[in-house]
Order: C-alpha cells, then structure tokens, then sequence
C-alpha cells in the first residue's frame, strides 16, 4: 500500500477510537456504541494487515479462560439463571473482541500518549455536556443524578459515581502530562475535573483524587519528591476544606466525605449509602462460602435474596459469587502480575510511574463498584495494558509479524 493510503488508514483509525470511546462515555449498550465497535474492529484489522503484524497478550488468555469458564458453567447448570449468565457471557466475548482490537491499534501504532489524550479530552467533552444539562440543578441535586435521554428507544442514564470515576481518572491522565509538559492549560482541565468530581458528590470519585494526586507526584517528581507529597497533601487538605466549609459543596458531599472519614478510622459510617454496600459485601461472600470454586453464575447476584435486583457494588465479591475462586483468578491474576512489574519499573521512566498508579488506583477502587463487564473501563485497562507492554523489555506478549510468520511468545 502507498505511503498516501497508510497515512489515511492512520488519521481514519485515530478518528474511529476518538469516536468508540465518545461513544461508550455518552451511548454505552445502545447501537451507537455497538456500531463503534464494528468499526473499530474493521479499522484494526485493516491496520494489522497493512502494517503485516498482530499483536497478542498473555492478560488475553486469562480473558479468554474467563469466558469459557461462565459459558460452561451457564451451558451445564452451575449457573442459578442461565439465561442472564449467557447473555453477560456474549457482552463479555464482545468486550473481549474490542479490547483486543484496541490493543493492537496502540500497541502496532505505539500511540499510547495519543490515545491517553484522546481518553481525557472525551472525557471533559462528557462532563462539559452533563454539567450544560444539569445547570438548573446544579446546586440542588448530585451532578449527572437527573440527566438522560433515549435513543432509538433505548433510554441512557449517568451515574454520579460513574462520572467521578471518569473524570477521576482523566484527572490523573492530565496530572501525568502536566508532570511531563509543565503545560498550564492543562491545569485548567484538571481544576475542571475536580470541580465536576466534588459535584458528583462520589466518595469514589473524592477518594480516587485524594490517592491519586501524592501518589502521582510522589513517584514522577524524581528530584522533588518531598515537595511534591506536601503540596499534594495541601491540595487534599484544600479539598476537605473546602468540602466542609463551603455550602454548596458541604449540601452535596459534605455528610458523605465525614462518613467516608469516619469508615478509614474506623468508626460507623451513619451513611445509608455505605451501609447497604457493606451488606451487598456480607451477603455474597456468604454465598461465595457455599460455592468456593464454581460459584453462581455472571450477573445472578440480583438474585439473590435481600439483594433488590441489584448487583454486589464490589468486583471482587461480584467473581466470587459469580465464579467463585477461579474467576477472580482469571479476572485479577494478570492485573496483579501487572502491578507488580510495574512497581518494580515505576522509576524507569515516567510512563511507567502513571501506569503503576492507575493500575493501582483502579483496583483499589473496584472494591466499591463492579467493573468487570463495564466497558469505558476495559477501555482504560487496556491503554494501561499496551503502554505496559510497549514500555518493557520484550518478555509477555506474541506477536506475529507476516510475510516472515516471526512469532515472539515471551514469559
């Protein structure tokens, strides 16, 4: 192919992740989002066979191993309600599918940096939009609680902690880029995202920012990192400040955070909120006891008495109730190795630092919601996942570079 042509095929591939990523922040599960998908997927399969390559990860095998594993157990009755089982079974073979598509558009490309920026600016885009249509509302109710719409029928919500969840993370995308640029726009968007986050009135949101910030600046201010954990603590401290003593704030998030505090030490939450969580936490780890290695089958914890039709709000209990031991396995056992390499890596580079941290931060968070199915968020793992394996010495991933058929298995 012309040089000509492989530079479209690149500016259209770009285009079509800015799009799949738009659209799974504002249409998750509708035909937009599936659209982007099958687009996504035709784009990277274009792009490995222009470039004549096809990259691989070992994390996909414990993928794959996942989804054998539900449609197993729903084919054969494990599960306590196959039909759920088997539909959460199909959503997770097409999050395998493009996840495995997006990997290979970062990884053949090696444009992690671009698609990071992409993640952020689709981001602030979601939150400017949701933070437009809650105006009237903005003061009275928790950001995000009264938007939706519909389209072709099929209605679309937004979660308050879904949107400091998002925001949260983009917040660390900026946070890494202004450590590396010293841009002063991008605190801009970083003060923004704050704000959206305190608006939310998300403990999730409030705790990913107070764990995220030290420990950003703690591990990519090499030659300042004692000045950079102080101001950091003075930003947090500026926050709980300002989550207190500021009404506006203090009427949305104000009882949540003293609850939030009161939990870390110790004491009662008094927080309606967390106390029902703490109870979702209880009731699946009971059930998980009864079935250690099988477990109940995806998406049947709703279930279960006591349950409301609701899920766990916690990913770990939600595999051990679902597929007991083995799917937490499967789900975590990369993502832990990970992790690991990625500590023992952090002061290589700056890359490497962030991606330690958001590994780290998004796992810490997955103990108060269930991610495992949640796309926007295999979106994100995934980017960690290639700027993982792009910024380390060539030992976990295959890859088939054709005509030559040279296959690279490393361990």
């Amino acid at each position: 192919m012309i040089n000509r042509q492989k530079v479209l095929l690149t500016l259209y591939t770009k285009w079509v992740f800015a799009v799949l990523v738009l659209s799974q922040l504002f249409f998750d599960y509708t035909i937009i989002s599936q659209v982007a998908i099958v687009l996504m997927c035709i784009m990277t399969v274009l792009v490995c066979i222009t470039e004549k390559r096809f990259c691989f990860s070992v994390y996909f095998i414990f993928a794959l191993l996942f989804i054998i594993q539900s449609y197993i157990f729903s084919v054969y009755g494990i599960s306590i309600n196959s039909e759920t089982s088997l539909a959460m079974t199909k959503t997770l073979v097409i999050n395998f599918i493009m996840a495995l598509a997006i990997y290979n558009y970062v990884v053949i490309y090696d444009n992690l940096e671009e698609s990071l920026d992409v993640f952020a600016a689709m981001s602030v885009i979601l939150t400017i939009f949701i933070m437009i249509l809650s105006f009237q509302s903005i003061l009275s109710v928790r950001l995000g609680s009264n938007v939706g719409f519909t389209v072709l029928g099929k209605p679309v919500s937004f979660s308050p902690n879904s949107i400091a969840l998002i925001a949260g993370f983009a917040y660390l995308i900026y946070l890494y880029k202004y450590n590396n640029t010293k841009n002063q726009t991008t605190l801009v968007a970083m003060f923004w995202l704050i704000l959206v986050v305190l608006l939310t009135g998300s403990k999730k949101g409030i705790l990913l920012v107070v764990l995220g910030t030290p420990l950003m600046n703690f591990l990519l201010g090499s030659d300042k990192k004692f000045k950079n954990i102080i101001i950091s603590l003075i930003v947090v401290f500026g926050l709980y400040q300002i989550i207190i003593n500021v009404p506006m704030f203090y009427d949305i998030m104000g009882q949540r955070v003293e609850s939030l505090v009161g939990m870390v030490m110790g004491g009662e939450t008094g927080d309606a909120s967390s106390n029902s969580r703490s109870s979702y936490i209880e009731l699946g780890w009971d059930y998980f006891l009864l079935r250690p290695w099988t477990g109940f089958g995806l998406d049947n914890f709703r279930y279960l008495p006591d349950a409301y039709r609701t899920y766990s709000h916690n990913n770990y209990i939600e595999l051990l109730f679902s597929g007991g031991i083995p799917a937490l396995f499967f789900f975590y056992g990369f993502r832990v190795y990970m992790l690991i390499k990625l500590f023992i890596n952090r002061n290589l580079n700056k890359i490497n630092g962030f991606l330690f941290v958001s590994l780290l931060i998004m796992m810490v968070m997955e103990y108060a919601f269930v991610s495992y199915f949640d796309r926007i968020f295999i979106i994100l793992f995934i980017l960690i996942l290639s700027g993982y394996e792009l910024n380390k010495k060539p030992n976990i991933s295959t890859e088939i570079d054709y005509p030559h058929v040279v296959k690279e298995i490393i361990y």
